[in-house]
């Protein structure tokens, strides 16, 4: 019911949400290859690189609850049923289209792409509210992982390592971002309240 609370609230949501998306996505396209074959065995190994693009789905998952929880609490929900409306249309069409040129990676590219389209539509539609989800925050852990990404792209080290160092470099990153703790500690507070 404060505008300027909910504000606060959904800054420092993204804030988080944009870092333990971006860096669980890298992480998961570092280490999708081998995850897939030491848990479901060789058999699986055609499923590592389908795995690791689906990874970058978590960014628009995190990210875009703000957008759609958002939308339900300003009872928008037809808003939001829209926006699922589209990505499912996205996927569908995206995915016809894909799959045929690139087979399994391009049906999780488009499913990745259609998570996008949900989030861009949810953004869009908070629009007017007294409060929205800014973005700012996530230009940070976006421009890390795009530096990550291409290090490791070029540098080609061991998955593992590649997971490693994902993990240290981006929490390090995370704790060296100013409002990051206070907005972990606004987040857990609220959820207490």
């Amino acid at each position: 019911s404060d505008p300027a609370r909910l504000q606060d609230l959904l800054n420092a949501s993204v804030r988080v949400t944009g870092w333990a998306g971006v860096t669980l996505a890298l992480g998961m396209w570092a280490v999708g290859d081998p995850a897939m074959r030491i848990i479901f065995g060789n058999d699986f190994a055609s499923a590592g690189p389908i795995f690791s693009v689906l990874g970058w789905m978590m960014v628009f998952e995190l990210v875009s609850g703000n957008a759609r929880w958002l939308l339900v609490a300003a009872h928008r929900q037809t808003s939001l049923a829209i926006a699922q409306a589209i990505g499912a249309a996205m996927a569908i069409l995206l995915t016809y289209v894909m799959a045929e040129h690139w087979g399994g990676v391009g049906a999780a590219l488009a499913v990745v792409l259609a998570n996008g389209g949900i989030w861009i539509f949810a953004q869009i539609r908070t629009e007017g509210l007294p409060a929205r989800p800014p973005l700012g925050p996530l230009a940070t852990p976006v421009a890390a992982a795009l530096v990550l990404y291409t290090v490791i792209s070029f540098w080609g080290p061991n998955p593992f390592v590649a997971g490693a160092l994902i993990g240290v470099v981006m929490g390090a990153l995370a704790m060296f971002d100013r409002k990051f703790m206070a907005a972990v500690k606004m987040l857990s507070h609220a959820k207490n309240a």
